[in-house]
């Protein structure tokens, strides 16, 4: 497993849960750990996995139905992160789907944060 496998894997939408893709990357990690001695990288990989942990802990949960739900620690009146909130908005569309330019949206973030994880660890090596 690589990062290049997971983006394509991404792309296709071949991921139908997010302990699929968390699953393939902490396979990169344990992997990297395995392969490589160098004090310093391991340092910086373990560095990047804990970033990776952070910003699994903190997604949003998805219920059955496809409805993303934010985490409760989340308020709406939270200032905005750098995390990207998959959560709808629930003023008027409460009950309705999301829009198929919606679901492009949130797609692309997700591939778009992979590419910066995949540059980070080119970084490394």
């Amino acid at each position: 497993m690589d990062f290049i496998t997971i983006k394509e894997n991404l792309y296709n939408h071949e991921y139908k849960k997010p302990e699929e893709f968390a699953s393939d990357a902490r396979l990169i990690f344990t992997n990297f750990y395995k392969c490589n001695s160098d004090h310093e990288t391991i340092l910086m990989a373990k560095k990047l996995q804990g970033y990776f942990e952070m910003k699994y802990a903190n997604m949003p949960d998805e219920s059955p139905d496809g409805n993303v739900n934010a985490n409760p620690e989340n308020t709406e009146d939270s200032t905005e992160s750098e995390s990207y909130d998959l959560s709808s908005d629930s003023s008027s569309d409460s009950g309705s789907e999301v829009s198929e330019e919606e679901r492009l949206k949130r797609s692309k973030v997700p591939q778009e944060q992979l590419e910066k994880v995949t540059e980070q660890i080119k970084c490394i090596n």
